[in-house]
């Protein structure tokens, strides 16, 4: 998103016009590009169903290469599912619970995401009810912004805009 100036500017020469016109890029950013990965637990008995809302914001994006899921080999179900699913068999990890911990205790991991744990927050059997999309992604995708301190600046959008570092829909 490109911030602009709002219509109650009073003048393009005033020092505060100044201010509105410089350029600030907000949006999702990538989890960190050094290698930390997020991990999606699914237990023995985590459905497909609460794992894909926490799946989706990294499968459709260029996000997709900092995520594994790590699959208890009791759930049996869950595994043909993620079988079935383009470009995920690369991403499963078939870990027991004791296996799992180890991994996890051994590795910097950016994030470790239970689904089933978010699928019931609230312990009301069901899955949460969240009044905002960015406050669901946003407890798996870092918010960010950045301002350049120059007026009109078309070559800080430009090299912010195509930065590595924003998430961007993947093509698939």
């Amino acid at each position: 998103m490109i911030r602009r100036p709002p219509r109650s500017t009073l003048s393009s020469s005033s020092a505060a016009s100044d201010v509105y016109k410089r350029q600030i890029l907000y949006g999702l950013q990538r989890p960190p590009l050094n290698g930390q990965h997020t991990v999606l637990r699914a237990d023995d008995s985590t459905k497909f169903d609460e794992l894909a809302p926490t799946l989706l914001p990294f499968y459709t994006t260029n996000a997709f290469e900092t995520v594994r899921i790590s699959c208890d080999p009791a759930n049996k179900q869950l595994l043909a599912q993620l079988g079935q699913v383009k470009d995920l068999a690369d991403k499963i990890e078939i870990q027991s619970q004791p296996d799992f911990e180890s991994a996890i205790a051994s590795q910097d991991l950016y994030n470790v995401v239970q689904p089933n744990a978010l699928a019931d927050n609230d312990n009301t059997s069901h899955l949460e009810q969240f009044p905002m999309v960015g406050q669901f992604v946003s407890l798996y995708l870092p918010l960010g912004h950045v301002k350049s301190t120059k007026v009109n600046d078309v070559e800080f959008l430009k090299v912010f805009s195509d930065s590595d570092k924003w998430l961007k829909m993947r093509s698939v």
